[in-house]
């Protein structure tokens, strides 16, 4: 592949990104990974009421948006009154 096309298929690869609607849950390690923080931290924030898990099934997932706020320090993200559970 020559540089020409290499750069056309970056461009097109960010294009296709771009057009992804923005995830809105993650899953405990990606939210590890996004903060740089371990799982062991991530686990130990949500028993510390500050972040606020939703569960659905069996499954645990955090808001993006809250951990957005959490990494600028607005602790008013999402109130944690209660863990949410979807049942399915």
């Amino acid at each position: 592949m020559t540089t020409h096309e290499n750069t056309h298929a970056s461009r097109a690869k960010a294009e296709i990104e771009a057009d992804k609607p923005a995830q809105l849950l993650v899953t405990i390690p990606q939210a590890a990974s996004l903060l740089a923080i371990s799982r062991s931290t991530v686990y130990e924030l949500i028993w510390q009421q500050e972040l606020d898990p939703i569960r659905i099934g069996r499954s645990v997932r955090l808001r993006m948006s809250d951990l957005e706020a959490f990494a600028r320090g607005d602790n008013e993200a999402h109130s944690p009154t209660a863990t949410e559970t979807v049942d399915r």
